[in-house]
């Protein structure tokens, strides 16, 4: 694989960085991350970012990589260390050689003490326990929501300006086309990690730290790759990545994210937005957090859920192994307070049900949706998914 060709440009109302990734197999993509005009000098226009994006791609599919520009050299000290996390992982990572045009330390100082922030519980309890330190709050167009959605994502930076300008706190916006790239090649749950990396070391000239959230406690994060181990090396010469978070459980995140109204008012955790909804209701991530929301006595403060907690989908949704856990947990909480609610006896419908999906898995019906999934997302940009996910019917 090749990364070259970087350069920055300025289009209309915004600056951006760009590079093409030529691949063994002949394809190329045209990577770029984008900032409004004003903080163009936020940008670092190198191959640092670009390489930390094309990790997964090279080590899932054994492509070395050659870098035709400068990297940091802080940041390719890390990548021997997060080749062999990576690799621990057992879903095919490989380690791969390295190439690049030359190692430059970085000199410029950035003010910003900043936080990636979608609006969700966990970005929100990062926010709101470190509040004194952060000055900044990045919110990424690209990742959860598609490049080219603008009616989704103008509803939902709408919410993110509102709080950004109630907590007085500069809004970066960013948008990129990585998760395009990805969405032919690897699976988001193990690519995103990476590419949070990346536009934060894309945005390096301008920050001297960034906060991460993670999902779930340490003991937990065995699922995805935002972990205390790897997000720190994403960091260089004068940008920290600070990873957050792995003290505290949802409910516990909920209990403290109920106090305040702001978030009660904005709170956005759905990823497939049926019919464009701000939260759809429906969805395995929407009803994790009303039915923690539930527990806290917080459900009806929630002014982002504007449906009831519907028990019968509830009953029947997909939830996978770690996921279980949380619900484990809702349930160990009812229990402590006594609630025997028909609530109750949902969730637990919904965890016997799911213990049982390993042997559903298995089955030709559970295979050929797996199958189905995966050539629609190598070889058809996931349209069939987010046609039918903007539709509400997956």
């Amino acid at each position: 694989m090749k990364i070259h060709n970087i350069q920055s440009y300025t289009k209309n109302e915004l600056a951006g960085i760009s590079a093409d990734i030529h691949l063994l197999s002949g394809k190329t993509y045209t990577v770029f991350y984008e900032v409004e005009k004003k903080y163009a000098h936020l940008l670092s226009c190198d191959g640092t970012s670009f390489l930390a994006a094309m990790l997964p791609i090279g080590m899932l599919y054994k492509e070395d990589i050659e870098v035709d520009d400068s990297v940091s050299t802080k940041f390719m000290s890390h990548t021997k260390r997060i080749m062999k996390i990576t690799e621990s992982w057992n879903h095919g990572f490989h380690p791969i050689m390295l190439n690049v045009k030359k190692e430059q330390k970085d000199t410029k100082n950035g003010k910003f003490v900043g936080s990636f922030f979608s609006g969700g519980a966990d970005s929100y309890y990062t926010y709101i326990k470190n509040r004194k330190k952060i000055n900044s709050l990045v919110f990424v167009h690209g990742f959860d929501i598609k490049v080219s959605d603008f009616k989704l994502y103008s509803l939902v930076e709408k919410n993110i300006a509102k709080v950004a300008d109630s907590e007085k706190v500069t809004l970066v916006k960013v948008r990129t086309n990585l998760r395009e790239m990805y969405d032919h090649y690897i699976d988001w749950d193990l690519a995103h990690g990476f590419a949070i990396g990346s536009v934060a070391l894309s945005l390096r000239n301008g920050f001297s730290s960034l906060y991460v959230s993670c999902g779930l406690p340490a003991k937990h994060q065995d699922h995805h790759s935002l972990t205390p181990d790897l997000d720190p090396l994403w960091s260089a010469e004068k940008m920290r990545m600070v990873h957050y978070g792995c003290n505290a459980d949802k409910l516990l995140k909920l209990k403290v994210l109920a106090k305040f109204p702001i978030v009660m008012e904005t709170l956005r955790v759905c990823w497939m937005n049926k019919s464009n909804a701000y939260n759809c209701c429906t969805c395995e991530k929407c009803m994790r957090n009303m039915i923690g929301l539930y527990v806290c006595d917080s459900l009806e403060k929630c002014k982002t859920f504007d449906k009831a907690l519907d028990l019968e989908p509830l009953k029947k949704v997909s939830v996978r192994a770690y996921e279980l856990k949380y619900y484990q947990a809702i349930l160990d909480a009812l229990d402590k307070k006594g609630d025997k609610t028909e609530v109750q006896k949902a969730i637990k419908a919904c965890i016997v049900r799911n213990s049982m999906a390993s042997a559903h898995k298995k089955t030709l019906l559970g295979s050929l949706r797996i199958q189905l999934r995966m050539i629609d997302k190598r070889y058809n940009k996931n349209r069939v998914y987010w046609f039918l996910a903007n539709r509400g019917l997956v």
